[in-house]
C-alpha cells in the first residue's frame, strides 16, 4: 500500500510538472501569454482512414485547450511541437453530453463545438467541425478528437488527456446563461 502511495505521488508530481512548463511555455506573436487547460497527447491518428501515427508521433504532436492572459475565451491548438507549428484559434458553439459512470461503462463526456482555426504555416484561416469524447478510466482519461474541416477532411486523434476542462464548462454555461 505504501508503495502504492508513493506512485501515485510521483504521477501526480510529474504531471503538475509537465502542465505547469507547458503553461508557462507558451506564448502567441503578439506576447499575449497562453494559459494550458488541457493537453491532449496523441498515440494514434488517421486522416481520412489513412495511419498518420508515425508522422504524428515524429513531430510531436498534440492537440491544446488554453485561455490567453487577455481573455476569458477558451482556444483550442494543433500544436506540431518539432516544427513549431500549429492551427489555432477560438472555439464557439459549444454542446456538451454526460454518460454518468455505470457498473459496465466509464463515466464519459462529449463536447461539440466550431474552430475558428488560423494555420500559422500558411495562414490559411477556416472553420471546423470538433467533437470531443472523453472517456475516464481507472488509469488515465482516454480521447478521441474528430476534426472536419469545411473541405470534408476528416482528422482523428486518440490518446490520453492531461488536465482538466472546468474552464471549457465554465463557458457552457456562460454561454447558455446569454441565450
Amino acid at each position: 500500500m505504501k508503495n502504492l502511495k508513493i506512485i501515485y505521488t510521483i504521477l501526480f508530481s510529474l504531471l503538475y510538472t509537465v502542465i505547469n512548463a507547458q503553461e508557462k511555455s507558451l506564448e502567441n506573436e503578439n506576447d499575449t501569454k497562453q494559459y494550458l487547460v488541457a493537453l491532449f497527447k496523441t498515440r494514434d491518428a488517421k486522416s481520412n482512414g489513412e495511419d498518420i501515427t508515425p508522422e504524428i508521433l515524429k513531430a510531436n504532436q498534440s492537440l491544446q485547450f488554453y485561455k490567453s492572459s487577455d481573455s476569458d475565451e477558451i482556444l483550442f491548438s494543433n500544436f506540431w511541437k518539432k516544427t513549431n507549428s500549429q492551427s489555432y484559434g477560438y472555439i464557439y458553439s459549444i454542446v456538451k453530453e454526460e454518460n454518468p459512470d455505470k457498473e459496465e461503462e466509464n463515466k464519459s463526456e462529449l463536447y461539440k463545438f466550431q474552430w475558428s482555426y488560423c494555420n500559422s504555416y500558411d495562414n490559411k484561416k477556416g472553420t471546423a467541425e470538433v467533437t470531443l469524447l472523453l472517456v475516464y478510466k481507472p488509469r488515465g482519461t482516454y480521447f478521441e478528437i474528430t476534426i472536419l474541416p469545411e473541405n470534408l477532411d476528416e482528422l482523428i486523434y486518440k490518446g490520453e488527456m492531461y488536465g482538466d476542462l472546468l474552464p471549457l464548462d465554465y463557458n457552457i454555461k456562460k454561454q447558455n446563461e446569454n441565450q
